[in-house]
């Protein structure tokens, strides 16, 4: 509040201290007639004084009152005759109601906009508290929970008291299934939980996932196609042989070398689709990965010692730290590393190049493992097929390299990927990354 604003009650108090002074001087001279004006004048300024402060003190009255009931659209008076202290004063409190009135509709369409998402995302979501009451669950969640309302986590007991541990104990940042069981139906949802601690305490904020539909219309695909490709591959085979054993039939007087090259060529194309069929079995019959600890310096040490990279190419590992350890199926995860090691030799195409394997620990505790190449970038049309079962542009290739290395990768709970080309300054980088 500026000076000007205490310009009236500043005067009324230097008048009083007059008529005070005034008064004393009066009455020590015994002039009665003038301490009798000077008591008169002196009542009417301690009137206006204490109008003032009851002005006051009601206008601040009504201010707590409007704050206390959040009542934004009240206003306290203006009028040109109110003095400036008091003016000021409620212009100041109508200001700041203007203001709160404006942050008060700006959250209110926010709250509207966060219902409205979440009544329409096809994830369900269940804001649920320390004591497992829910706050909040929206339409999806209970549709996929079967339920018409969730007030309390133990609402769940209906399907097990294992689906009540799931959203009480089950850790944030980590995706997990549950199962859901009744005498109807059984099926799985995927659960993410995230944790939110506030002054008002902790929630935990579950989304919950159908990947039915999704993987029911991916695995129609995918066997689609796999089958596809196998019959395409047999058909290729079987047709020469059939064509070729029906012909050295027919001829009655069929030379001994013609049958040999005819018999070479069967046993080539048989010889041919066995290894086709060898390697539909391996993607078939993974194993299952045996983790342990191991160091990731040895690993690449090992590697080295292979007969994988000509001479012409330039190969470099490099692990940060040196003692970086690893908690995985080591059998498994040299299998992918030759795989892109051999991938990487071939993209090079026996010119001189470079290729770089690098490990490293990321901030959340993870392992990444990065095997980069300088040869010829991968088209991005045959980028997104990558991991394909049978994709490949290889003449003698089968296919499943990368799917092999995609199928051991999940089954070590962790991921591979394909950078884009440039990325890091390599044209070709796999990224192999274990939680």
């Amino acid at each position: 509040m500026d000076y000007r604003s205490h310009k009236w009650p500043l005067r009324h108090i230097a008048a009083m201290a007059f008529l005070l002074a005034g008064l004393a001087a009066a009455v020590w001279l015994d002039c009665r007639i003038a301490a009798l004006a000077l008591c008169g004048l002196l009542a009417v300024a301690c009137a206006g004084l204490i109008r003032l402060y009851h002005n006051t003190l009601e206008d601040t009255g009504l201010m707590f009152k409007a704050l206390a009931n959040e009542d934004y659209t009240f206003r306290l008076p203006v009028r040109h005759r109110t003095n400036g202290s008091r003016r000021y004063l409620n212009e100041q409190f109508n200001a700041y109601c203007r203001h709160a009135g404006r942050q008060r509709l700006a959250r209110h369409e926010h709250d509207v906009f966060h219902q409205l998402v979440m009544e329409h995302i096809r994830t369900g979501v269940v804001v649920v508290d320390e004591e497992g009451r829910v706050l909040q669950a929206n339409p999806m969640a209970l549709q996929l929970l079967g339920l018409h309302a969730l007030n309390d986590i133990a609402a769940l007991k209906v399907y097990g008291n294992e689906v009540v541990e799931a959203f009480r104990e089950s850790p944030p940042g980590i995706a997990r299934p549950v199962t859901l069981r009744n005498l109807r139906e059984q099926k799985t949802l995927w659960m993410h939980v995230a944790r939110l601690t506030t002054q008002n305490g902790t929630w935990r904020l579950l989304t919950l996932d159908d990947t039915r539909p999704a993987l029911d219309g991916h695995e129609v695909e995918t066997w689609s196609k796999l089958l596809h490709v196998m019959s395409h591959e047999i058909m290729n085979s079987i047709t020469p042989i059939i064509s070729l054993s029906a012909a050295l039939t027919a001829k009655e007087n069929a030379g001994r070398e013609e049958c040999l090259r005819g018999l070479q060529v069967i046993h080539d194309t048989s010889d041919g689709l066995l290894c086709f069929v060898e390697n539909c079995r391996k993607l078939m019959t993974l194993p299952q990965p045996l983790p342990c600890l191991f160091y990731v310096k040895e690993l690449f040490a090992e590697l080295q010692t292979l007969p994988l990279v000509p001479e012409a190419i330039a190969w470099d590992c490099d692990t940060q730290p040196a003692d970086l350890m690893l908690y995985a199926d080591k059998t498994l995860v040299r299998q992918v590393l030759l795989n892109l090691i051999r991938n990487a030799v071939q993209a090079i195409d026996g010119q001189t190049g470079r290729i770089a394997c690098k490990a490293f620990a990321t901030a959340d505790d993870h392992v990444v493992i990065q095997v980069s190449n300088d040869g010829p970038a991968i088209p991005e049309a045959e980028r997104a097929h990558a991991f394909t079962p049978f994709f490949t542009t290889k003449r003698q290739g089968s296919g499943l390299g990368l799917s092999v290395c995609r199928q051991i990768m999940t089954a070590s709970q962790g991921t591979i990927s394909l950078l884009s080309p440039g990325a890091q300054g390599w044209n070709t980088t796999f990224v192999l990354d274990f939680a």
